[in-house]
């Protein structure tokens, strides 16, 4: 059986910012070559020490300690080597090839997902990175600069464009859950929200005693530049509350349309997303009037 090296505890678990790549810790420094023969200027370099999470019933799964480190273009992520016969690994995402990125903050789990293409948009390439929630607040302003890298510019008429009411709502209207994750933690500042959909959590009867769920309670929010989505874990033992968020950030310039496919109790959006030859659908579970809405309030930003 595999042993684990020890990991840190207590505030020696959290992510932490360093000034340069000469402040990595020992175990990312033969990684740092192809960083620094980079032209690119460094903006932000968040550590992420090494953890052990639970895998089932009495196993564990180990990462390795790990940097993400953000340019004025992109952003870097590093890995430690694990084992005898395990290497370090180094990947690049330019912001401009960026699909979505989708960030879980649940109790004191973070997980960011940052979805893109490679440098020629021939294929979709991916960086996960899990943390400790306690440390959200040095990866947010990082995240928001490297979303606005895949930002389109401003389409003109979106300023004359009169806004239906019809199925969307207003902040003020919002759970405060979610108002709260979507003006705190999701809303880069100086984005003007568009229109909100939001979708209550939908259940179900199982052997008359249990509850299921089928859609988690979700918001979409469209802004100048992106669909916001925040949205509970979707949860398979009857419990109606989450302790968290999943926020996702589809930069308008990297969707290139819409799919829906109806079911009995619920309608399955599929968020498509390309750069140039590569691409990837998401899927966001909603009942058939919140989707409805959805594509009304799209084609209304986005005609034809």
């Amino acid at each position: 059986m595999m042993k684990f090296p020890r990991v840190p505890t207590g505030l020696a678990s959290h992510p932490y910012r360093v000034s340069g790549l000469a402040r990595l810790p020992d175990s990312l420094r033969p990684l740092v070559d192809q960083v620094a023969g980079s032209s690119d200027a460094i903006a932000t370099i968040v550590v992420v020490p090494a953890q052990l999470f639970t895998k089932g019933w009495a196993r564990w799964r180990y990462e390795p300690e790990q940097a993400l480190v953000f340019t004025r273009s992109g952003v870097w992520q590093l890995q430690a080597a694990f084992g005898a016969h395990q290497s370090g690994q180094v990947s690049f995402l330019a912001g401009a090839g960026l699909l979505y990125v989708e960030i879980r903050l649940i109790l004191l789990y973070g997980r960011i997902e940052i979805v893109g293409t490679d440098a020629s948009n021939q294929m979709v390439k991916r960086q996960v990175i899990e943390f400790n929630t306690v440390g959200w607040h040095l990866f947010q302003q990082p995240i928001i600069d490297l979303l606005r890298l895949a930002w389109a510019p401003l389409v003109p008429a979106y300023p004359n464009v009169v806004l239906t009411k019809a199925g969307t709502i207003g902040l003020e209207e919002l759970p405060l859950k979610y108002r709260n994750g979507l003006m705190l933690y999701a809303l880069p500042q100086g984005e003007r929200l568009l229109g909100l959909i939001f979708q209550p959590g939908v259940w179900t009867r199982h052997w008359h005693f249990f509850r299921r769920q089928i859609v988690p309670n979700a918001l979409l929010a469209l802004t100048d530049h992106e669909l916001i989505v925040v949205a509970d874990e979707h949860t398979q033992r009857g419990i109606s509350h989450s302790y968290g968020w999943i926020i996702t950030h589809f930069p308008q310039a990297s969707i290139t349309g819409f799919g829906v496919s109806a079911h009995d109790l619920y309608c399955d959006l599929q968020v498509n997303t390309a750069r140039g030859a590569a691409g990837e659908t998401y899927h966001i579970l909603l009942g058939q009037g919140q989707a409805e809405a959805w594509q009304v309030l799209w084609n209304q930003y986005h005609p034809g």
